[in-house]
């Protein structure tokens, strides 16, 4: 019979995400649903994920293969200098107008005084943090799992499977997007959008459906 997750309004929450407005822009939404819904003890941390680039780098050749690595790589270079200018702005305004407050990810960062911990593209969390939180850490991953697992929905769009874009909402694991599925949906585009446009609306589909399980305590447990 499956368990779930019954998470108080006193619970301490950690939404980690990169400082990417792509990534940052949804952890800020999803802070201000969970404090709107009543949970006033969320924290958003600040991390780095390419604080060891080189580890990053040859862990994910080992994974998906040297040509796959240099897509993503390619396609990172995009995300920064070209492409996302296209809505960066627009984000940066609205990311803005909240006041944010935030404090920094470390490596080593105790995370025992939370719950749960939500992340948006942070680096590799090392074994020994994954087991402090008393729930676990739940990463929201812009594509669907495990067809199209690292980068996610821009793999999609390369295959030319339109049609294979969404989100997976899933427990996070030492092996790369691999863990526990908490919620995974495909979301079909009447029109071609940009790829930094596709996975925010699918992450802001995918927070808002998060929301609604926490509310409704069908959060399943992490059984693996």
């Amino acid at each position: 019979m499956q368990k779930f997750i019954k998470l108080k309004k006193s619970d301490k929450i950690a939404i980690i995400t990169s400082s990417n407005l792509i990534h940052l822009y949804p952890a800020t939404v999803l802070k201000k649903k969970l404090i709107k819904c009543g949970y006033n003890r969320v924290n958003l941390i600040l991390d780095n994920p390419y604080a060891n680039l080189l580890v990053i780098l040859k862990s994910k050749i080992k994974k998906i293969g040297i040509i796959r690595t240099i897509s993503q790589v390619a396609s990172k270079f995009f995300d920064y200098h070209l492409l996302q200018k296209l809505i960066k702005l627009k984000l940066k305004k609205k990311i803005d107008n909240q006041n944010l407050k935030y404090s920094h990810y470390k490596n080593h960062k105790n995370f025992l005084n939370y719950h749960l911990a939500i992340c948006f593209s942070s680096q590799k969390i090392p074994k020994n943090i994954l087991n402090q939180t008393k729930i676990g850490f739940i990463n929201f991953h812009p594509g669907l799992i495990p067809e199209y697992a690292g980068i996610g929905n821009f793999y999609a769009l390369v295959d030319s499977q339109n049609n294979k874009v969404g989100f997976t909402i899933h427990y996070m694991t030492q092996k790369l997007d691999r863990g526990k599925i908490i919620l995974k949906k495909n979301i079909l585009f009447k029109e071609k959008k940009n790829i930094h446009l596709i996975n925010v609306i699918c992450m802001l589909i995918a927070i808002k459906d998060f929301v609604k399980l926490i509310q409704k305590n069908k959060i399943p447990i992490n059984s693996e």
